[in-house]
């Protein structure tokens, strides 16, 4: 036997007001004087036997009505199994029963001996084995999304037990509420009894959900109550996954809660890591900052950092209820690279988030590119790099140079050959040594394309001992779609980009092809 509202029991302590009542009238004495009482002792004898009884009976009454009282509010529910004699004579209707397991890393608050999720864990399988032959189980676990690991609801109870022994907390938060609308989603379609469980241990952002919900509600409804016009129904309509209460048949539906965590859990968590100057240089000794998250009553606990496995420094903060800390570390001079760094707070309920991982980058120098002249640029050099030993490193160019060289970055992947169909194009390729051996291959070697006008070249050859000769298509001058294009006649100056392929420029080429 169960009860809906078992904290109503506690009003069953009104049955000792009776009993304090009769004992109050029977100590009362009366005096009265009187002649004579030799008649009266004689009638006391027959009627007092009556009398104690009648007390007696009232007494036990007003008891039994006292307590009848507070189990009707209590609302008990007798749970018959099918295998009993009363059951078979009463008759047992058939359940679905949905359970929704809160999986959040907050699960695994340590509570004495055993963690919040493995008392979870076997609350679930009791739930599971206090089921009747015929009744029906479907397990969701609500995590950050909704984990269905009994989706459809099966009456082979066992597979839903050796199911759930075989689940691990996760490292996520949860969201009760998007797995309740998935659970009511998974037995719309049933015609028995429904039943969902709601196991959790009770952190008030796993609720979220139904609080969001309730408050669009309440927002939707304001306007109505205040005379304004109604909302059409496309938009005071709640998304079909959304939690909605109106839609849940209150008949046939229950709902039931465990909560399994703490009264007054305390934890500690790192949250958020601060490091000035953010540029890190291998003579700089940084500071680093560390906020703390508190919940909980208030104490004192250590922190401390490590870098590369090696304990540089611990502080004790003072942490007060509900509220949050800081604590502050010098850097030692590090070496230039990489290094492993955590931050770790003391041992408390929840140890999945008392370590906080961070990547500590440390420069060597830092290279600093100059554009302008030796004179306009003198006293700026030798302000940021006085010495040879200086962190920073300076590097002049000229407006000149520093033009030249984007525009020939530029040019080299404008003029890159287009890729053709099931062609890879050279552009990307990772590295420039790999593009220029894919310029060179066969399957991407660029063609050589006569000019549509076909005109002789008219640069000066550096071939002069060349023998004369017919020109062939060879010396035309041709444009090389590619970073260092030569036209075949030999000439050291890159060709401009040529024209886009249309179909002039390819009967031009059959042309100086038939010529020569």
């Amino acid at each position: 036997m169960t009860f809906l509202n078992p904290m109503i029991l506690y009003a069953a302590f009104a049955a000792m007001v009776p009993l304090v009542l009769h004992l109050m009238a029977r100590n009362q004495t009366v005096r009265m004087p009187f002649s004579t009482i030799r008649f009266l002792k004689l009638a006391q004898k027959q009627s007092s036997t009556k009398v104690r009884m009648e007390n007696f009976l009232l007494w036990l009454v007003r008891t039994l009505l006292m307590l009848l009282l507070s189990l009707a509010f209590a609302k008990p529910v007798l749970r018959l199994s099918g295998t009993t004699s009363w059951s078979a004579m009463l008759g047992t209707s058939r359940r679905d029963v949905a359970i929704i397991w809160d999986a959040s890393y907050s699960m695994g608050y340590e509570t004495g001996r055993k963690s919040v999720w493995e008392a979870s864990k076997e609350t679930v399988e009791s739930i599971i084995r206090g089921l009747s032959k015929g009744d029906r189980v479907s397990v969701f676990l609500a995590a950050d999304t909704v984990i269905p690991i009994v989706g459809e609801a099966t009456s082979d109870l066992d597979f839903a037990i050796n199911t759930v022994k075989g689940q691990a907390i996760r490292t996520t938060t949860s969201n009760l509420s998007d797995t309740t609308v998935a659970a009511l989603e998974a037995l719309k379609d049933t015609n028995h009894e429904r039943e969902f469980f709601i196991v959790t241990d009770g952190q008030s952002l796993a609720w979220n959900g139904f609080r969001q919900a309730n408050a669009q509600g309440q927002a939707a409804a304001e306007p109505a109550k205040a005379g304004a016009p109604a909302k059409t129904e496309a938009t005071a309509a709640k998304p079909p996954t959304a939690w909605n209460p109106d839609k849940i048949d209150k008949k046939s539906t229950t709902f039931f809660v465990a909560l399994l965590g703490a009264k007054e859990p305390a934890n500690t968590a790192p949250l958020r890591v601060e490091i000035q100057p953010p540029l890190i240089m291998t003579d700089t000794a940084p500071k680093m900052r560390v906020t703390l998250g508190h919940t909980g009553v208030a104490q004192q606990t250590s922190v401390t950092l490590f870098v590369d496995d090696r304990e540089i420094s611990r502080r004790a903060v003072d942490l007060e209820a509900d509220t949050g800390g800081e604590a502050e570390f010098v850097l030692p001079e590090l070496s230039a690279g990489n290094h492993k760094a955590r931050i770790e707070t003391g041992d408390d309920g929840l140890s999945i988030d008392n370590t906080y991982y961070l990547l500590i980058k440390v420069r060597e120098d830092l290279p600093i590119l100059i554009v302008g002249n030796a004179e306009d640029t003198f006293f700026l050099e030798r302000a940021l790099a006085p010495t040879d030993k200086a962190s920073l490193k300076t590097k002049r160019t000229t407006a000149d140079a520093l033009a030249g060289h984007w525009t020939a970055t530029r040019s080299f992947f404008s003029a890159t050959p287009s890729r053709s169909p099931g062609r890879p194009s050279p552009i990307s390729r990772s590295t420039p040594a790999a593009v220029a051996s894919s310029r060179f291959s066969p399957a991407t070697r660029p063609t050589r394309r006569i000019t549509p006008r076909g005109r002789r070249c008219r640069r000066k050859c550096r071939r002069s001992s060349a023998p004369k000769k017919r020109p062939s298509a060879r010396d035309w001058c041709c444009s090389i779609r590619s970073t260092r294009s030569l036209p075949a006649c030999g000439c050291r100056r890159a060709s401009r980009r040529p024209p886009p392929f249309s179909a002039g420029s390819r009967l031009a080429n059959r042309k100086a092809r038939a010529r020569a």
